[in-house]
Order: structure tokens, then C-alpha cells, then sequence
């Protein structure tokens, strides 16, 4: 399957490959039931591609996801790219028009939604994990993906709070790292969260968030110690680990984990779990600051947004009663 080894020499983020490889997939069985090359593909079977999905009942983010997988595969084959071609164009143009592109948007999990969600956890070692992974991914307005990766060394103390390294973020093509700062806080408090998820389960290396079992066990945390996690009430430091392997036999949470936690939150909150999903905490944070006038540049610092487009189009949506045109006279 050439259209899918090409991936394996891709150099997107894992997120971007996994979703492209998907697409990918899914061509490579279209072009096969009817006939055609996936790699390289001509226009026509391009063009009947998208016609078949929109007329499946795609949506139309997900055909243009999978055109940019045809796209960038060819590039990666360095064969010439099909959805280029003008027919491909006028095809996935038509297909916009009828099917429309306004994207489905996941709520926002607002600050006080989230003191909401808080506010549901049992006061057990789950509960614990679950209030620092939600406030964590909240203050950091944290991917998914970033949320589940960090590790304990990955967090490093400041007087006002946390330093947090994100090793490789989906606009971090290069994997040069970034850095968010998470203040103490007095509402949310995720610095002391995080403290205190790591000290109940014992974590002293490896990933910081773990599947914990119904008998209230992690796997590779400093077993029969729980308070050893840290001292005075710090991160603690990691250690070389001495297990067989090191930090591979650390399980860590999965990235869709992130959506299933939040979920069942928002039912047990009363809230229409559907409407939210992994990305509202780091949505939640935009649109908190924003309410409260936070400055763009100083929200896209903490958000690592490339575009400002992206992260207006969150102020506009969370002032758009304030101030409105028509609030005189309407």
C-alpha cells in the first residue's frame, strides 16, 4: 500500500500522521474497489472520491482532511499531486457549496464549568488524578495529546507555580519543545492538584497521568508509599528509574481518555456530554480569558496558536454580547 508506507516517512505531528494514514486508508480501498491507482492517482479518481464521500455523508472537514492526505502523500512520493487539477477543484468547490463547511464546535469548558466538573470528582486516588489532568489541560490549554505525553520531569517548580514543557505540540513540526506557565491560581488551583494526584499515587518518574485500577492501584508508582510522591508539598524530582526497561513499563493515559473523563463529568454535572469533548478545556481557557480582557498576544503565549485568526475567532465569540452594536435600542 504505497499511499500508506508514504506516511512512514512523513514528518508531521503524530496526530496529523495518525489522521492522514486513516485517510489514507480509506482511498486506497476506494481506488481499489473501482479500478484505480491510489499513487500515483489521476484527477478522475480524485474527483469520484469526494463525490462518493459527500454523497456517504461526510462532513466537509473531513473530505478536505483526506484531500490534504492525498495531497501530501503525493508530495512525500514526489509523484505529481492530483488535487491540484482544476476538475478536482470545481469538484470539491460544488461539494462545499451543497453540503456547506461551518465546522460542528465542541463547547467551550469555561471556568466555571470546569469548578463545575471539579466539584463532581470522588474523593479517591481516581478523583484525584481526574481533578489535576482537568485543571492541568485547563490552565495549559493543553492539547489532548500534550496532556497525556508529560512526564514528571516535564514539570518543574516556580515560586508562582509551574513550569511545564511540552516536548512536541501539533504546530511544533520540528519537535523543538515549548514551555507554558501555570500560575498557583485560587480557583481552579491546578499546581496544588497535580501535587497532590502525585503525591496519593506515589509518582516519582515517568508519565503523570496513569490508568489507575479498580482496586485503586498504579502501575509503576512507589507502591505502599503514598506520601513519598514529594516533600513540603512539591514536584517531585525525577529519578533514575531502576525497573527493567525504565520508563516503558509506565502505562499512560490515552489521548481519547482525555474525552471520556470530561464526559463523564459533564453527565454526572448535569451538562449535555455530547457538546463537549477534549478540546473544550484548552477552548474553555481561551474563551475564559478572553471574557476577562486578557490580552491576544498574552492568550496566544499560553495557547502556542501560530494563527490570531484562530484565537479571535474565540474573543469574538466570547464578547459578543459585550458592548453589542444594537444593546441601546434594541
Amino acid at each position: 500500500m504505497a499511499l500508506v508506507r508514504a506516511y512512514q516517512r512523513a514528518s508531521k505531528a503524530d496526530a496529523t500522521v495518525r489522521a492522514y494514514t486513516a485517510d489514507a486508508k480509506v482511498f486506497q480501498a476506494w481506488c481499489s474497489r473501482h479500478g484505480f491507482e491510489a499513487v500515483p492517482a489521476s484527477p478522475e479518481a480524485v474527483a469520484g472520491f469526494i463525490v462518493s464521500e459527500a454523497e456517504a455523508g461526510r462532513a466537509a472537514s473531513t473530505i478536505d482532511r483526506r484531500i490534504a492526505a492525498i495531497k501530501y502523500a503525493h508530495k512525500l512520493a514526489k509523484a505529481l499531486d492530483p488535487t491540484d487539477d482544476e476538475a478536482v477543484r470545481a469538484v470539491l468547490k460544488g461539494v462545499r457549496r451543497r453540503i456547506g463547511t461551518a465546522p460542528t464546535q465542541k463547547a467551550a469548558a469555561t471556568v466555571d464549568i470546569v469548578q463545575l466538573l471539579l466539584a463532581q470528582t470522588p474523593r479517591t486516588l481516581t478523583g484525584k488524578r481526574d481533578r489535576a489532568l482537568l485543571a492541568l489541560g485547563f490552565a495549559g490549554a493543553l492539547r489532548r495529546s500534550e496532556l497525556v505525553a508529560l512526564d514528571v520531569e516535564d514539570l518543574v517548580e516556580h515560586p508562582e507555580g509551574l513550569r511545564v514543557r511540552i516536548r512536541k505540540a501539533k504546530t511544533d513540526q520540528e519537535g523543538r519543545g515549548a514551555e507554558v506557565a501555570i500560575p498557583h491560581g485560587r480557583y481552579v488551583r491546578p499546581v496544588a492538584l497535580v501535587r497532590e494526584w502525585l503525591d496519593a499515587a506515589g509518582i516519582m518518574e515517568g508519565p503523570v497521568f496513569r490508568p489507575v485500577s479498580r482496586s485503586g492501584r498504579v502501575r509503576g508508582a512507589q507502591l505502599g508509599h503514598p506520601s513519598t510522591g514529594s516533600k513540603g508539598g512539591e514536584i517531585p524530582q525525577p529519578q533514575k528509574s531502576t525497573a527493567k526497561g525504565g520508563q516503558l513499563g509506565h502505562p499512560r493515559l490515552t489521548d481519547r481518555s482525555v474525552a471520556n473523563i470530561l464526559q463523564a463529568y459533564c453527565t454526572a454535572a448535569g451538562l449535555d456530554a455530547s457538546a463537549f469533548g477534549a478540546h473544550s478545556l484548552r477552548a474553555g481557557y481561551i474563551t475564559s480569558a478572553a471574557e476577562r480582557g486578557a490580552d491576544l498576544a498574552r492568550i496566544m503565549d499560553q495557547s502556542r496558536h501560530r494563527d490570531p485568526k484562530t484565537v479571535v475567532g474565540y474573543i469574538r465569540r466570547a464578547n459578543a454580547f459585550k458592548d453589542h452594536s444594537g444593546s441601546g435600542f434594541l
